[in-house]
């Protein structure tokens, strides 16, 4: 099964790590930075390799209630700098921040997914926003592209999924990255690795594989630290008013 899966990761991590490479391109070379000045976080990652690394290929199973539409993985959005979903029966929808909406983008395209993470849209100083989205199992009918009905063949969907993150000993400097597109970044990350800025990210959001019980904890220490930091940030400015 290792060679599969060290196949898979192969194609899977030259295609993502080429589609890096098409973004740093059209962001980037066009205003006279190197081509690579994203493709350096990938590159290391297009291997399944004996070291470590935080870019990830897995398995998912999810039940299908057949009787009804509902969520069998809340939203969220993925951590690194892009995400490839392929499945085998409709259920991703992803966030419609304008039309405030969830849009069945397998149901509709019968598809692969790609997906912007949280390392890209630092990266980018948020000109490529990370993609929220959730699973959902519909009813046992379901309508194909001609519109006609089809049963669902499984009480299950299955889907695999390559998470390409930024390899954690490449430097991160946003004044590198900084151009007349991506503007002045908003939170300037210098003299951090990406495996740092990775923590960062991990540090605000909860784990979406872990039990209900544990992502309940997660989400409630987030919301003590995110008070803490509001009442520090609140002591910090009355000190600068007062001197």
């Amino acid at each position: 099964m290792r060679d599969d899966a060290a196949r898979y990761w192969a194609e899977a991590g030259e295609l993502l790590h080429k589609i890096i490479g098409k973004i740093s391109e059209r962001v980037l070379s066009s205003l006279g930075l190197p081509g690579d000045s994203l493709a350096i976080f990938s590159e290391p990652c297009t291997q399944l390799r004996q070291e470590p690394t935080q870019s990830m290929l897995r398995l998912f199973r999810y039940n299908v209630d057949g009787q009804q539409s509902k969520i069998v993985a809340e939203a969220h959005k993925d951590l690194g700098l892009l995400s490839l979903v392929i499945s085998d029966t409709p259920g991703l929808e992803v966030d419609d921040p304008h039309g405030r909406r969830w849009l069945p983008l397998e149901k509709t395209y019968r598809s692969p997914v790609l997906l912007a993470g949280r390392q890209l849209e630092c990266l980018t100083n948020n000109r490529y926003h990370s993609g929220g989205h959730l699973v959902r199992s519909y009813p046992s009918q379901l309508q194909d592209k001609s519109g006609e009905a089809q049963k669902s063949k499984s009480a299950h969907r299955y889907s695999i999924v390559f998470v390409l993150r930024a390899h954690s000993p490449v430097p991160v400097n946003t004044d590198s990255l900084t151009t007349r597109v991506t503007g002045t970044f908003s939170r300037p990350l210098n003299g951090i690795t990406a495996g740092e800025l990775l923590r960062r990210i991990q540090a605000d959001h909860f784990n979406i594989n872990a039990g209900i019980g544990e992502r309940d904890e997660q989400r409630r220490k987030m919301a003590e630290r995110k008070k803490l930091n509001s009442i520090h940030s609140a002591e910090r400015k009355d000190d600068q008013q007062t001197k």
